[in-house]
């Protein structure tokens, strides 16, 4: 079953959504999208959790868990999520996810990307971790703060940079590697065998970029 909605300027695509309903302030939301006419996904993911892993077709499955805490002057009672779900805009062949709400306050939120090989994915998150085993795509990546684990194989990987604003940035298993390390910023530079680059940006924190080879 599939869902279509249009509004002006966009086309919301939602294929298979399933909702798992825990109670008010816990909720599971999962979507499955037919990709096969998709080149590039973005996602804005807000604050949380971002774990993306490649996927063995041309499905794009995302699953996102939303745990309303506490909130108010005296955290009497958890924020009702009940309304919450993943919003998907699909522009050309270009894909955008996001939540349906840019209030993020006294919420989690745990996204689980399985992703197709793609010419391009695009990685945001303001607060939070992201932990991405991607296959043959470009890739960028924007963290403001938090913690980002990238792997790859060598063989898709072409020119990649790692910039760390306050923090520390590695790059493993890549050629050529440099490193400019200044007081409190580091930047990270490298290749491997393939055409697809990579650009991880993270503003205060880590990243942690691995390249493995193809299995």
């Amino acid at each position: 079953m599939q869902n279509l909605i249009k509004t002006a300027g966009a086309i919301i695509l939602i294929a298979g959504t399933q909702v798992t309903l825990a109670s008010d302030h816990h909720v599971v939301r999962e979507h499955i999208i037919d990709a096969s006419d998709i080149t590039e996904f973005r996602i804005d993911a807000g604050v949380g959790v971002l774990d993306v892993d490649p996927s063995e077709d041309n499905e794009l499955r995302i699953e996102l868990e939303i745990e309303g805490n506490r909130q108010g002057f005296f955290r009497r009672g958890k924020r009702d999520v009940t309304d919450l779900d993943v919003e998907i805009k699909k522009r050309g062949d270009i894909l955008y996810v996001e939540l349906n709400d840019d209030d993020f306050d006294d919420l989690e939120l745990h996204w689980r990307i399985t992703l197709p090989s793609l010419e391009r994915t695009h990685l945001d998150l303001s607060v939070g971790q992201i932990n991405a085993k991607l296959g043959a795509t470009a890739l960028d990546v924007e963290l403001g703060v938090g913690e980002a684990n990238i792997s790859a194989p060598h063989t898709y990987v072409g020119n990649i940079e790692v910039d760390v604003g306050v923090g520390s940035a590695k790059l493993r298993g890549a050629d050529n590697i440099k490193s400019d390390r200044a007081i409190v910023s580091e930047e990270v530079v490298g290749n491997g065998f393939g055409h697809m680059d990579m650009t991880v940006d993270v503003g205060v924190g880590e990243a942690n970029v691995k390249l493995s080879p193809a299995s």
